[in-house]
């Protein structure tokens, strides 16, 4: 949508806290809001009155890190709504599937999780003259989901940033994507009360997890799709067996991928959004994507990138999983090897 967005105003304050400005100046994000859905409504109008249908569908809205909606449209409108005035462009959402796992037979070569972490040393950072264990870190996880009742997050972590009541503050003040879909997929409201089904508060070690697949609250993968415990263990694991990285680093689990292992751009941006909202420090993004991408998408994705690098979190994407760009592509594109 050609409006500014909720960061375009944050950077042209003089406000150094991105939820300090929104939480202060609400009343900027709800104009953005109506801005973003006025176009949204336009677009609606116009898709339904050339295809003869009155069942689009607004998936989701944007307004932070960059203005936009994801809707579900008939085959074929995709000239028309870049037509339609106050639309910047559109673009087919781009898929993603999660990354294979490597077949391993030799157990030489295995990946052992117990003791990986000392190939990057982590035990040296970790020690008594650094103590680089995580620490007030907050790391959301873009993924298939987190086994949070697994043992190796059963530890709470030292000196914790977010708790069941910062988190709550969050949901009560800061409108998340989450808060929207979820009120609108089931008529009722997210807390942050671990006894609720409704709760997107988990534990000390993982205070936020939403499934933005299937909007409900239950992050916990089916047995077939682990990689998202598997990073988030890697990340801030902390128990007896296994320590990760950061062990006392807190977990946001942000399940992206459905059931069946793939996701796309438009529930990629709503998670980034709520991520960005929650302040956290660190975004982990396993993609695992065949490398291309189409340029609308591509400049999309790269605007958010961009927005959320501004405001100072670091941004960790998966990159060369599939290839080079010459290799694998969505244009079809074909490599010999010898």
């Amino acid at each position: 949508v050609d409006t500014e967005s909720v960061m375009d105003k944050f950077e042209d304050s003089n406000e150094k806290d991105v939820q300090a400005f929104i939480e202060d100046n609400k009343e900027v994000r709800q104009e953005v809001q109506e801005n973003v859905e006025k176009v949204a409504d336009k677009v609606v109008d116009k898709v339904e009155a050339a295809k003869g249908v009155d069942n689009v569908d607004v998936l989701y809205s944007y307004d932070t890190v960059f203005t936009g909606v994801a809707m579900e449209v008939p085959y074929g409108q995709l000239d028309t709504i870049k037509k339609i005035k106050g639309v910047k462009t559109a673009f087919v959402a781009a898929t993603y599937q999660v990354p294979e796992e490597q077949k391993i037979t030799s157990p030489e070569i295995g990946t052992n999780m117990i003791t990986s972490r000392e190939l990057i040393s982590t035990g040296k950072v970790q020690n008594e003259d650094l103590n680089y264990t995580g620490q007030g870190m907050v790391v959301a996880v873009l993924d298939t989901g987190i086994a949070y009742r697994h043992a190796a997050f059963g530890t709470a972590p030292v000196n914790p940033s977010v708790t069941v009541d910062t988190m709550a503050d969050a949901i009560a003040n800061l409108d998340l994507v989450a808060e929207d879909n979820y009120a609108a997929a089931t008529g009722g409201a997210l807390v942050a009360d671990k006894t609720s089904a409704n709760s997107v508060y988990k534990s000390l070690k993982v205070p936020y997890g939403y499934d933005y697949t299937d909007n409900d609250t239950e992050i916990t993968p089916i047995d077939s799709e682990n990689h998202g415990t598997h990073v988030s263990g890697t990340i801030a694991g902390n128990s007896d067996v296994l320590k990760g990285v950061a062990p006392d680093a807190q977990l946001m689990g942000m399940k992206v991928f459905n059931d069946q292992g793939s996701t796309n751009d438009a529930v990629l941006f709503a998670a980034l959004q709520d991520a960005v909202l929650l302040d956290v420090d660190v975004i982990n993004m396993s993609l695992g994507s065949s490398s291309g991408f189409t340029v609308e998408s591509n400049a999309a994705l790269q605007q958010v990138y961009d927005c959320i690098e501004s405001v100072g979190i670091n941004l960790d994407v998966s990159a060369g999983n599939a290839g080079t760009s010459a290799q694998k592509n969505n244009f079809s594109g074909i490599y010999q090897t010898k």
